[in-house]
């Protein structure tokens, strides 16, 4: 019998919740007890479809608008009120949450911090933005120096936060740990950096943003599973972790020989244009790597590792140098 906290990859169900900021009270005196109301109500119309994962957007509990006076005032008897609340809800719905704010540091000053919390809505993992706005400095944030990612029962998990998403040193960190899920929190979208984070780190992307910006799913090759629109700004999908990213070339008849093995288990998607498909098992027992074993496929940053070898190889077996000055 496995037990609650063994990583199955497999197929779950992740919602996106995007609504926009809580508004401020008329007596400008916003409230924890507030803000948890918006979002208990802001949450109900995809707690019937039983996520697996919920993501929520940036500094979600903060009111639109709020001046750095109100902030501090706010933070201050705010207290642990609203991590309280996500911890109950995960309890409750007995799923995993990603949620944004900030939080006072023991040290001194802010950080603005992504929580994940598990099943039983203990904290699994606490992400600080790296990468701060002019604002974010000039309110006493101080910038997270790590690109931590966490393991759940369903894979592996980093989160992402706004202005982190145009920075490639931080992608090339995530990227090298190879998370299944990107949970990007925001106040902004993004534009085509998504799909690049998504492509590059070989994970799907769960981008929740407020108000009337657009909140996604995406696959690792980049696909759009579900975006929101102007009238549902919530998204729900199915997703599958127990996936892989295959070049093409010389696994083209590799994947045809699965699929007849295994049909209707075995499916892979083809965004086109990049030579790739995302290769995907719907039974967990048939995982990746035993497919790889089986039918000897070989994954896309194995293909590129083996050609930038040969390269370099090929470059010292004959000598070719290169200047940094074209003549």
């Amino acid at each position: 019998m496995k037990t609650e906290n063994t990583t199955i990859r497999r197929r779950i169900t992740v919602s996106v919740i995007g609504a926009s900021l809580p508004p401020m009270p008329s007596d400008h005196h916003p409230t924890a007890t507030m803000a948890i109301r918006h979002w208990q109500q802001a949450m109900q119309s995809e707690l019937s479809q039983r996520p697996d994962l919920m993501v929520f957007p940036e500094v979600c509990d903060f009111f639109k608008p709020m001046t750095p006076t109100e902030k501090h005032e706010y933070l201050r008897q705010r207290g642990d009120q609203v991590l309280d609340f996500f911890r109950q809800t995960a309890r409750n719905q007995h799923c995993y949450i990603v949620f944004d704010s900030y939080r006072v540091r023991p040290e001194g000053g802010y950080a603005n911090s992504a929580w994940l919390l598990d099943r039983q809505g203990n904290v699994t993992g606490v992400y600080d933005k790296n990468y701060l706005t002019a604002g974010e400095f000039d309110f006493g944030v101080i910038p997270g120096a790590e690109s931590p990612v966490f393991t759940t029962d369903f894979g592996t998990l980093a989160m992402v936060i706004c202005f982190d998403l145009n920075f490639t040193e931080l992608l090339e960190r995530y990227a090298a740990q190879k998370p299944d899920i990107l949970a990007f929190s925001s106040y902004y979208h993004g534009g085509l950096m998504q799909p690049y984070w998504a492509f590059r780190c070989r994970a799907h992307f769960l981008g929740s943003t407020v108000g009337t910006l657009e909140s996604t799913i995406l696959n690792p090759v980049g696909e759009r599973l579900k975006y929101s629109t102007c009238y549902y700004k919530n998204i729900t999908a199915s997703i599958n972790t127990n996936c892989a990213v295959l070049h093409l070339d010389g696994n083209m008849e590799k994947l045809q020989a699965a699929i007849d093995r295994y049909p209707g288990i075995v499916h892979f998607s083809d965004p086109g244009n990049l030579g790739c498909v995302l290769l995907t098992s719907e039974e967990p027992e048939l995982t990746i790597p035993a497919l790889i074993r089986e039918f000897g496929f070989e994954l896309f940053d194995d293909y590129y590792t083996r050609s930038s070898m040969a390269r370099n190889d090929c470059l010292r077996k004959h000598d070719v140098q290169y200047s940094s000055h074209h003549k």
